[in-house]
């Protein structure tokens, strides 16, 4: 028998698409493009993610920065701080209670307490000052008594006048009221009243003023002297000084002749009546203009300095019943009685009858 043939190993079958495959060489080109496609990618991807934040931290107001850029920051605040010496305006507050704010009872109940001491303070204040006032006025009255009953007996009315002033100051300045706009502290003028034909009206304003000058020993006394519709008035520098002319009142009115000197000021006006422009006694017929009303008047001059009592312009008729005109200061026009009864004939009958049971 012949021996088996011996058969040879043989490859492996190509697969049946071996003649369609093409083989590729993969070159660095390619990968390169692949890599920057997928950059492409991830750039975009990363610009919208940056862009949504963007957007979400402007809408939340929330500021972003670094730490090592506040850290850099700070060093150069400090830096600046050790060479300029002034302090850093970037200071962190380390008090944790400057944070919170005060109990809102505890504060209104220390501030009542605050104004309740002003208040007190203030009061005593006013009172110690009342006080020393008080004292400064009966002390001031003390030593220039002797020499005010001097000048009322040689210039009627003028103490009278001054110690309303002062009273009327004193009372204004306790309250501490501000002076009245009428007749105010700062009208400082004298009147000197002429008739219209007086020589004087001819004469300028320097030469009065030389001429005043002259009569009055003083010349501090006054301060400008010009004519006016009334006369000539005289400026003294104060109130004071206003009140130390009529000292040489008379003086002044001899020498000018037919003249009345007087204090400037305004009147408040006050009209009382009906009453009865002749009053019948035993003695006859008596207008109470001659002395009688004064006297009925004589408890109100204690309070309100009277200027002028007269009859009203319609009651210069020959009606029997008529209306006076009471002029006061403006200042005391507030003390006078806002009612006044005048018993003028009842208190002259009485005056009367008692005389006839005298004698």
């Amino acid at each position: 028998m012949a021996p088996p043939a011996l058969t040879k190993r043989a490859l492996p079958p190509d697969p049946p698409d071996v003649g369609n495959r093409v083989s590729k060489s993969t070159s660095t080109l390619n990968r390169s493009n692949s890599i920057a496609i997928s950059i492409a990618h991830s750039t975009l991807h990363t610009k919208a993610a940056l862009q949504k934040s963007s957007i979400l931290e402007k809408k939340l107001g929330v500021v972003q920065f670094s730490i090592d850029e506040q850290d850099e920051q700070d060093d150069e605040d400090l830096e600046m701080d050790a060479v300029t010496g002034k302090p850093s305006t970037n200071t962190i507050n380390t008090d944790p209670l400057e944070d919170f704010p005060p109990l809102t009872g505890v504060s209104e109940l220390n501030a009542v307490k605050i104004t309740q001491n002003e208040d007190n303070v203030n009061e005593t204040k006013k009172k110690k000052n009342a006080t020393s006032l008080m004292d400064a006025i009966k002390s001031l009255l003390d030593l220039t008594n002797p020499f005010l009953k001097k000048l009322e007996e040689d210039h009627p009315r003028v103490g009278a006048d001054f110690l309303a002033l002062l009273a009327d100051g004193a009372s204004r300045a306790m309250r501490g009221a501000t002076p009245p706009h009428g007749q105010s502290k700062e009208d400082r003028r004298v009147i000197i009243r002429l008739s219209p034909d007086h020589e004087t009206r001819k004469i300028s304003s320097f030469e009065l003023r030389q001429k005043i000058q002259l009569l009055i020993p003083n010349k501090t006394l006054i301060a400008d002297v010009w004519t006016v519709p009334s006369g000539v008035a005289i400026l003294a520098p104060t109130p004071a000084k206003a009140a130390a002319l009529l000292q040489f009142k008379e003086v002044i009115e001899n020498r000018f002749g037919d003249a009345c000197v007087e204090r400037q000021e305004t009147w408040t006006t006050f009209v009382v009546g009906p009453i009865p422009k002749k009053i019948r006694s035993l003695d006859g017929v008596h207008d109470p203009l001659d002395g009688l009303l004064h006297e009925e008047l004589a408890s109100i001059r204690d309070v309100v300095p009277i200027r002028h009592v007269s009859w009203t312009r319609r009651s210069l008729n020959d009606e029997p019943l008529g209306n006076i005109r009471i002029c006061v200061p403006e200042i005391n026009a507030n003390k006078f009685p806002s009612r006044l009864r005048l018993t003028v004939e009842f208190k002259l009958m009485m005056d009367r009858v008692q005389e006839l049971r005298s004698a």
